[in-house]
């Protein structure tokens, strides 16, 4: 038996034609024409146009300003965020997994960023290890610069996606609650320990030790 074609909604065509212009005529910061314009040239009503770049700006794709236009954006993970935060609302378990895809990509390119790392970064990360040092003798949580010290790690790699990336994890698991009440004096000496491996060099080392500090968190997700 045929099954019955399903019509595609309109706004859906235009948001599709208009992707198209965007990744063949525009750049990150440029300004889309008008919504008349755009309106006019693909033979709709305005309405349509309108719901279409909605539709875009919940993407992510297009960002727009009141009283200037409509402008594409640079790629970001604001859309990838907002609806893993929705998800993870209803199912506490996802957090694991996210644990694992951040301990996979930590321990995978923890390698190169040893490899490139400056010396004015591990001043940097020295710095950030001290703060942490002060606020676990003060009873206080130091989940700001922990995440600092991690993306200062692989900032060293100049791979904007993937600081991008682990950011939106810290974003959901801080957002989770999943950081809250840490036993800071273990933390506070694996982070010790990431950072003598690698002044030394010491590739394995250094994930072993990222690993095992993941694994931790995993399991505190676990008990909740």
């Amino acid at each position: 038996m045929l099954k019955r074609l399903e019509s595609t909604p309109r706004y859906q065509i235009i948001l599709e034609q208009i992707k198209n212009f965007i990744l063949q005529k525009l750049r990150p910061g440029d300004r889309l024409p008008p919504e008349m314009e755009i309106a006019t040239q693909l033979g709709v009503s305005r309405p349509s146009v309108r719901e279409a770049l909605k539709s875009l700006g919940t993407l992510g794709i297009i960002e727009i300003k009141r009283g200037e236009g409509t402008f594409v954006r640079s790629f970001n993970f604001d859309p990838i965020l907002n609806n893993l935060h929705y998800g993870i609302s209803f199912n506490k378990n996802d957090l694991t997994d996210i644990f694992e895809v951040r301990e996979a990509l930590e321990c995978s390119f923890i390698g190169e960023a040893i490899k490139n790392i400056s010396s004015d970064r591990m001043r940097r990360l020295r710095d950030l290890l001290e703060k942490m040092e002060q606020k676990v003798q003060q009873g206080e949580n130091f989940a700001v610069e922990d995440s600092k010290f991690h993306r200062a790690i692989f900032e060293a790699l100049n791979n904007r996606l993937l600081v991008e990336l682990l950011d939106v994890f810290w974003k959901l698991l801080k957002n989770s609650e999943a950081l809250n009440e840490p036993k800071l004096a273990e933390s506070l000496a694996n982070h010790k320990k990431v950072l003598e491996a690698i002044e030394n060099k010491d590739v394995k080392g250094a994930g072993k030790i990222l690993a095992e500090h993941f694994k931790y968190g995993e399991k505190k997700i676990k008990k909740k």
